[in-house]
């Protein structure tokens, strides 16, 4: 049954105890789990970075290295290829078959560039495009295009809109990109020191995908400036939430969560003051459920994920997760999943909270959670 928004406030916390922990082999999948599948960046105890894949019971079915630590990754139409990105200030993507359960190819960042852990597939699978920094051109924020039926050969490049493009998503017109210009210079050199706070100039874009001609901008009221827009999420009816990682004062607690709509202004959500400053300033994530009413955001240096009504435009509540960043939603639309940089997966809902019984103990997940339904 989808999750209700009445159901939400009754629901109880998260806790990292009574885990199961028994790590299976990789297998293949049945066709009722291949309904349901997870996809996520994460570490091993033995500081081994990977990439894999989970049933909704935790099962890992697909495991594989990655060079160094990766950040998001989006699905190509085909249901099978995934591309995995580095996290800032990273070189790599990583083209992977989920089935085969093996790395397809590896791309490298052009000189001068670096990515930023986020791109999406054009609609019909024959483009990837990937956020990037030009940092040795005044820090300018870059979308590289690149060719997936010739090998992910790039061939091209658009103006981001902005300085900083982290996550970006395709909207459901299948024609137009959003960016999140999260607005901070960055120079590999510095490692993620951030060089401009104060010329901040975050910003939601809108790019026509054929030419990167940009088609609309929305922004927060001035004295937000240093609220960095971060990460995406896009409703079927193309509302576009999109949260936010604060760079000013600790001692102020401005709303870090904002949705979208085209040709209106961006409309800032705020939790209860007792939870927005639980959430210390900072979200890892946002996910919305099947119906596009319903979202979750993660606030993991706070050990909280928030729960939010899109059509109301309002808080719903709130569960406790312990460094829990990925989000995304259960099957069948039935609640959410997420992951904790702890580790440990829970699948949540109006019952409250119930750990993946096949889960692994043996990595800590990183920020981003994909659902392959």
């Amino acid at each position: 049954m989808p999750l209700s928004r009445r159901s939400l406030l009754t629901a109880g916390a998260v806790g990292a105890a009574g885990m199961m922990t028994a790590a299976l082999p990789l297998r293949r999948l049945s066709a009722a789990e291949d309904r349901g599948l997870y996809l996520s960046a994460n570490t091993g105890r033995d500081g081994g970075h990977r990439f894999s894949a989970f049933t909704a019971d935790g099962t890992v079915v697909m495991d594989i290295a990655v060079p160094d630590r990766a950040h998001g990754c989006t699905l190509h139409p085909d249901g099978d290829t995934v591309a995995v990105f580095a996290r800032r200030p990273g070189r790599f993507v990583v083209i992977a078959s989920v089935a085969e359960n093996r790395v397809l190819r590896t791309i490298d960042s052009v000189p001068g560039r670096h990515f930023y852990g986020h791109g999406t597939f054009s609609a019909d699978g024959g483009l990837l495009y990937v956020t990037e920094n030009a940092y040795d051109e005044e820090a300018a924020g870059i979308i590289g295009v690149y060719d997936a039926t010739d090998g992910f050969r790039r061939i091209g490049e658009m103006n981001s809109g902005g300085i900083g493009p982290h996550d970006m998503r395709l909207m459901p017109d299948g024609r137009t990109l959003v960016v999140a210009n999260g607005g901070i210079r960055t120079h590999p050199d510095m490692a993620r020191v951030k060089l401009n706070l104060d010329t901040m100039d975050p910003s939601l874009t809108y790019l026509d995908a054929s030419d990167g001609r940009v088609l609309e901008q929305a922004r927060q009221p001035e004295a937000l400036n240093l609220n960095s827009m971060r990460h995406l999420a896009v409703t079927p009816q193309g509302r576009v939430l999109c949260v936010q990682q604060w760079q000013g004062p600790a001692d102020r607690t401005p709303p870090l969560v904002a949705m979208h709509e085209r040709g209106a202004d961006l409309s800032l959500l705020a939790a209860p003051d007792a939870v927005q400053g639980r959430m210390r300033n900072y979200c890892g994530s946002a996910t919305v459920d099947p119906s596009g009413s319903i979202a979750a955001v993660s606030a993991p240096r706070g050990g909280l994920v928030t729960f939010w009504d899109l059509e109301a435009k309002g808080f719903l509540g709130s569960t406790d997760v312990a460094d829990g960043c990925g989000v995304a939603p259960a099957p069948k639309g039935a609640g959410f999943v997420i992951t904790s940089g702890a580790g440990g997966a829970w699948r949540w809902e109006s019952g409250g909270a119930a750990a993946l019984p096949a889960m692994p103990d043996d990595r800590r997940w990183d920020n981003h959670l994909t659902l392959r339904g």
